[in-house]
């Protein structure tokens, strides 16, 4: 049995929208300060993916079927059952 769960690409979503900018936050910190530009673009970037994939999943909502989407289910402790 294994400990990973079978995922769709939907599941993912989420957790990769909050991802992203986070991603880029670690780039941008390990950038030295003389590189504005970059750290602008890295920033924007950042940005652009998490609002890239927001509108995705804003757009591919399903309205009428209602409750929760785009979830992802991971047990803590699978023995427990928790």
């Amino acid at each position: 049995m294994s400990v990973l769960p079978t995922v769709d690409s939907l599941s993912l979503l989420l957790p990769f929208t909050l991802l992203a900018p986070l991603v880029a936050m670690l780039l941008i910190v390990f950038l030295p300060k003389e590189e504005a530009k970059t750290i602008k673009l890295v920033a924007a970037l950042g940005m652009f993916v998490s609002l890239v994939l927001s509108l995705y999943a804003f757009f591919t909502y399903q309205w009428a079927a209602g409750g929760m989407q785009f979830t992802l289910t991971i047990p803590w402790v699978p023995d427990l059952g928790v």
